[in-house]
């Protein structure tokens, strides 16, 4: 069983939710460490356009390994730990072990 946060609360998901749907959950959680890092600015981070990042987080199309790994790498997590290959609170992003200070560094 894995897990993600919504507004403060533990919500379990079944282990079933694709593989896109899991990407989704755990980018909206990084965002919600993040805050207020926006959709748009995530977006040009990663080299891509902001509609084609709403398209990805309204599941409209598919995350590539390239982009997975580019979010990886921004949020330094790691790639199983995005995919929810690693339970959530097993590898848990670096904010949220040092007082959920901010994962990124704006230039």
């Amino acid at each position: 069983m894995f897990y993600y946060w919504r507004m403060g609360a533990k919500i379990a998901i079944s282990e079933e939710l694709d593989l896109n749907e899991v990407v989704c959950q755990r980018v909206n959680y990084l965002m919600f460490l993040n805050r207020p890092l926006s959709q748009r600015e995530l977006a040009m981070m990663l080299g891509m356009s902001a509609s084609k990042f709403n398209q990805k987080m309204k599941r409209v199309s598919r995350w590539s390994l390239e982009e997975i790994s580019a979010i990886a790498d921004t949020f330094e997590v790691s790639a199983d730990w995005l995919m929810g290959r690693v339970a959530l609170e097993a590898d848990a992003p670096i904010a949220q072990r040092q007082s959920y200070g901010l994962l990124i560094r704006r230039s």
